[in-house]
Formats: structure tokens, C-alpha cells, sequence
């Protein structure tokens, strides 16, 4: 089911609402895709200046924050917003939007070369992704294998893994927060390669060669 992430205003109080999204033929909906609330918040820099957004629109709403809800297992959970500075993942939400899961087009081609790519050269990046759950075991678990087999050149099982990293990162909940991950990592002052390919636009013949496109 798509529509299960609802955007939601916190007051300093504590008191909540739920911001709600208008739909094809004016249907007014607050439970819409994760791919829409971030096409619509990576347009703002900040928390204020959504806030000064929603209410140009008519809302009343003053020094609050903002959180993104779903029900997991019958669960209510929480994420966190993501505003302008996540370009990578406004570039993906902005073409799969309406869509929790993501096309396997030529930009998610070239957002699995990019992330191989930068796990296979920072694997303290990798660590940290795995120890803060920013990445499943499961997934993990492939990636590694994958990595791997890419070293020795084996490429039936690099095809294999290949279609199981798919099934996860074609969740594109998955692919934010590994994202979301990414840019914690940064801000720890790691070292870090160029990690935003997305938005420049370069052929697939410039990525890494030691990483094969299937």
C-alpha cells in the first residue's frame, strides 16, 4: 500500500496536525506516498520556510517542527523531514512521485553505481550505515557478497546479488534513509568522495570501472 506517510506539524506544546495533500480531481488526502511529502518539502531549505509556506496557503501555524508519521505493524512511526539540501533524494522523489516503489530507470541505474560505487571505497561509510540501521542486515548482507564477487570478477553471482540488492533498494523508503545516512556520516567530518554523480549528469561509461553495468 502506497498512501501510509502522513506530514505532520508539532507545535512547541506538543499538539499535532496533520498536513493534508489535494490529489487528481481536487480528492484531499492525509495519507498520501513518502515520494510526495519529499517532492513537496525538498523545495524549502529549512523548517521556517515551510512553515512560511503552509501559511501563505492559510494555515496558522507559528515555531513548530515537523515529522513524517506511517503505521508499521500496527505501530505509528516516525521519520524525519528532509528539506533542499538532500538534492539526491528530491531528484528521486521528484521522478517517482506518487510511488513508494521506485522505477529501475536509468537514474535508479546510475544511483546503484553511485552507491556501490562509494561503499566499496569508504568501508567505514559501510560500517556506519550497518551499525545505526540505516541499512538492513539482509541488504547488507548482499551488498557485501556483491562486492565481493565483483573483486573476483565471478559475474553470475554478482547477477544474483544484483537482483536481490533490487528488491530493497527499489523501496525507495530504503534508499532515503541510506541517504539520510550518508549525510550523518559527512557531517561527523569523515572523509568523503564526491557523492552527488546524480546531479551532474555523467555518462554511465565515466562511473568506476572495477563496477560492471548489467
Amino acid at each position: 500500500m502506497a498512501n501510509i506517510y502522513s506530514l505532520v506539524y508539532v507545535s512547541k506544546n506538543g499538539d499535532k496536525k496533520v498536513i493534508p495533500f489535494t490529489k487528481e480531481k481536487g480528492v484531499v488526502r492525509e495519507k498520501i506516498a513518502l515520494t510526495t511529502i519529499d517532492s513537496y518539502t525538498t523545495n524549502f531549505s529549512s523548517c521556517e520556510e515551510l512553515i512560511s509556506d503552509l501559511n501563505s496557503l492559510g494555515y496558522n501555524l507559528s515555531d513548530g517542527t515537523f515529522q513524517i508519521q506511517y503505521n508499521n505493524k500496527g505501530k505509528v512511526k516516525k521519520t524525519e523531514v528532509i528539506y533542499s539540501d538532500k538534492k539526491l533524494i528530491k531528484k528521486i522523489a521528484d521522478e517517482n512521485n506518487g510511488n513508494n516503489i521506485i522505477k529501475k530507470d536509468l537514474l535508479y541505474t546510475r544511483y546503484f553505481l553511485y552507491l556501490m560505487r562509494t561503499i566499496q571505497l569508504e568501508p567505514e561509510l559501510f560500517k556506519y550505515l550497518k551499525s545505526y540501521h540505516y541499512i538492513s542486515p539482509m541488504l547488507a548482507q548482499s551488498i557485501g557478497e556483491y562486492l565481493h564477487y565483483v573483486d573476483l570478477e565471478i559475474d553470475i553471482e554478482m547477477n544474483y546479488r544484483k537482483i536481490e540488492i533490487n528488491k530493497f533498494l527499489t523501496q525507495y523508503k530504503t534508499i532515503r534513509e541510506i541517504e539520510i545516512g550518508i549525510s550523518n556520516y559527512r557531517k561527523r567530518g569523515e572523509v568523503s568522495i564526491d557523492d552527488t554523480p546524480l546531479t551532474k549528469q555523467k555518462n554511465i561509461e565515466e562511473e568506476p570501472r572495477q563496477l560492471k553495468l548489467f
